[in-house]
């Protein structure tokens, strides 16, 4: 075998200048493989460099050098009462490449105006005002975060998870999953994670999540469709039933590939959802995005010995050969959507 080629299965070739090295990345612009050269430049071409330390800028408005050490340096200046929790948000902020990356310690003193909506398998849903929003990008001009809502509060979604004073192994998957598969890119197909907060009553962990401001699936399309008819008998003269028809399919396709979309992120991430079922889409901005990512796993995920029979999901969506015993995969995914 050639020498070039014994390097190339060994090193990879890199898209842009074909050349081969060792220095060989997957980058954050896509699944393309990049030397740290052409990398460099095709973020610097992309997102602009840094008007501090000049480097390139690895996401829209963000330097990870810069924005790693600020958050660093504001470490002690916070914390959840858990260890674990402390660290695993510390790490998000350092590793954060944009600011969709990162999650934030929130003191549940920032949220006001805290409503009950409805209450999950694993927990209760609120929603609430947020008043100082996420983290967008830092403002060199004011030495501060620039923040999405500081002149408007924000809707956020609580979601308090049952018996989770002490951490576990679900609720830090859950958010992984989240961060993992969320990015610039799934804007319109996920729903966001903002960061954890506390009950100070229960001692319950919340996971702060973007609200849907047009609630569940089922409850968009009831009033989809209202609004449709009515705007049909309005106009019952120039549309026929036909149109009508047409209408209501149409926006019907678009849910659909939203969520499709949603899914293929998921999977080209190396997850599984494992849930996917009506209940689990909301719908904001007339978009829909899959939610609740609790069971969420790797696609070489292994369940333990004791739970090998378990089955999890609602029954219609399941794909029968979960019901005969065997693993979940992208398939049964793709069963359920």
């Amino acid at each position: 075998m050639e020498q070039s080629s014994i390097e190339e299965q060994k090193y990879g070739k890199c898209m842009e200048c074909k050349k081969l090295g060792k220095l060989m990345r997957t980058s954050i612009l896509g699944p393309s493989i990049l030397c740290q050269i052409c990398d460099s430049n095709l973020k610097a071409q992309k997102f602009g460099r840094c008007i501090e330390c000049k480097q390139e800028n690895t996401g829209h408005n963000w330097c990870q050098t810069c924005n790693s050490k600020r958050f660093q340096n504001d470490f002690n200046n916070w914390t959840s009462g858990n260890d674990d929790i402390d660290k695993f948000i510390q790490n998000t902020q350092l590793s954060a490449w944009d600011s969709y990356q990162l999650l934030e310690w929130i003191p549940y003193d920032k949220f006001s105006k805290v409503k009950y909506i409805a209450k999950g398998g694993f927990g209760q849903i609120y929603k609430a005002t947020w008043k100082d929003g996420y983290i967008f990008h830092w403002d060199v001009s004011k030495n501060q975060w620039k923040r999405f809502s500081e002149k408007s509060n924000k809707f956020v979604a609580l979601k308090s998870l049952n018996k989770s004073q002490k951490i576990t192994y679900e609720f830090i998957n859950e958010i992984t999953s989240h961060i993992k598969v969320f990015s610039f890119k799934s804007l319109d197909q996920i729903i966001r994670c903002y960061g954890i907060s506390q009950d100070p009553d229960t001692k319950e962990y919340i996971m702060v999540m973007q609200y849907a401001n047009k609630g569940s699936l089922r409850n968009y399309l009831n009033e989809k469709n209202k609004k449709i008819y009515n705007e049909y008998k309005k106009n019952k003269y120039y549309e026929t039933n036909l149109d009508l028809n047409l209408q209501i399919w149409g926006y019907k396709v678009g849910i659909l590939r939203n969520i499709s979309i949603g899914l293929r992120r998921i999977h080209d991430k190396g997850l599984i959802h494992r849930d996917l079922h009506s209940g689990n889409i909301v719908c904001n901005k007339d978009l829909s995005r899959i939610t609740d990512m609790g069971l969420c796993r790797p696609v070489n995920y292994k369940e333990l010995e004791t739970m090998e029979n378990s089955v999890y999901g609602v029954l219609p969506y399941l794909a029968p050969e979960i019901l005969r015993g065997q693993d979940y995969t992208e398939a049964s995914d793709i069963y359920s959507f």
